[in-house]
């Protein structure tokens, strides 16, 4: 099973990021997890980076890269 993780940068998520987390969640072949990223949960964050075999990490709604 493909493991996925998305991090959120913010308590939000754009409606295209919700789209996308859900299509993800329907395919049984992989597990979805979201996780939001603070000055606490970042050392149990790196873990699951290091453990998912791919990564996503969603910025504030309405930023740009």
């Amino acid at each position: 099973m493909k493991n996925l993780l998305h991090i959120r940068l913010t308590e939000s998520l754009t409606p295209q990021a919700q789209a996308i987390i859900a299509t993800q969640k329907r395919d049984p072949t992989v597990s979805v997890e979201v996780m939001s990223l603070t000055t606490e949960n970042a050392p149990a964050v790196l873990e699951k980076i290091f453990a998912a075999e791919s990564i996503c990490v969603w910025p504030a709604p309405g930023q740009t890269s």
